[in-house]
């Protein structure tokens, strides 16, 4: 991942005048340029043995990109699900769930998306799943 050309255009996005990134075309087009560039976790797997100060450095690192990854699909999906490009926004909605499974907001986007197309049993089916997911790893319900 070319993580100086992603942050930058997330930071792009955060330094343009608007109220809503999601409600931006130009923005739009960074962020999705940005999300294609998100490939996983930063140098996931390498381990450097006696050195603390690198192992700090790359898990602020990688926590940083995951949040503005996240914060970067959650955008896209709601932008998509306003335009009405269900498909596209359960797909990026489903990004955030491979980043963080207990996302309750990615589950409900994709249960919405389902809904607004008719497609009932679906949205129940997302609905179950997240709700066996939240219970088994947080013992919690859905809201």
């Amino acid at each position: 991942m070319d993580i100086n050309r992603f942050q930058a255009l997330i930071m792009d996005c955060a330094l343009h005048p608007h109220i809503e990134k999601w409600t931006c075309p130009e923005c739009i087009q960074k962020l999705d340029k940005a999300a294609n560039l998100y490939r996983g976790d930063f140098l996931q797997g390498l381990f450097l043995p006696d050195s603390q100060p690198f192992e700090e450095w790359v898990l602020n690192k990688r926590e940083q990109l995951h949040r503005q990854a996240l914060e970067t699909f959650h955008t896209l999906a709601v932008h998509n699900e306003d335009r009405g490009n269900y498909a596209q926004a359960r797909d990026y909605a489903q990004r955030q769930l491979k980043l963080e499974p207990w996302q309750e907001n990615a589950h409900q986007q994709i249960m919405r998306c389902f809904a607004l197309e008719g497609n009932r049993s679906a949205a129940l089916a997302q609905y179950e799943l997240c709700r066996q997911l939240l219970e088994t790893e947080l013992g919690v319900d859905p809201e």
